[in-house]
């Protein structure tokens, strides 16, 4: 169960990140996922293809870099570095600048869906 659930979320990384496939929300988040992040707390997987649209509308040309990926009973944990072109203002950076952050990931599923999913990005990196 343990492999099979980091191979859904690496799957999935590539799916919605690389590939900007949000159609895998449906396939691997359950519709009342609680989503943490640095937003706050949002209920519904819909608010989790508004965080990832939100993401992939200020940086194109995403590089996703598992650095660790974890399997501890329902939870699967990610350890990741992203690097990216932002598109328009981000920060104080000048547009179109190589931005670079990382961040760790929790997933906890519930049979094979994600019922909640935390996100802490660091973005000193």
């Amino acid at each position: 169960m343990h492999e099979e659930r980091k191979k859904r979320i690496s799957d999935s990384i590539y799916a919605l990140w690389i590939k900007l496939d949000i159609s895998e929300v449906d396939r691997i988040f359950h519709r009342d996922c609680i989503l943490h992040s640095c937003f706050g707390d949002q209920k519904g997987s819909e608010h989790i293809k508004e965080f990832i649209k939100f993401w992939t509308s200020k940086f194109y040309n995403i590089e996703v870099h598992n650095l660790g990926l974890y399997s501890d009973g329902d939870d699967v944990i990610t350890h990741w570095k992203t690097q990216g072109k932002h598109i328009g203002k981000y920060s104080n950076d000048p547009e179109k600048k190589m931005v670079n952050f990382s961040g760790i990931n929790r997933y906890r599923f519930k049979g094979d869906m994600i019922i909640e999913y935390w996100s802490y990005i660091n973005f000193t990196c």
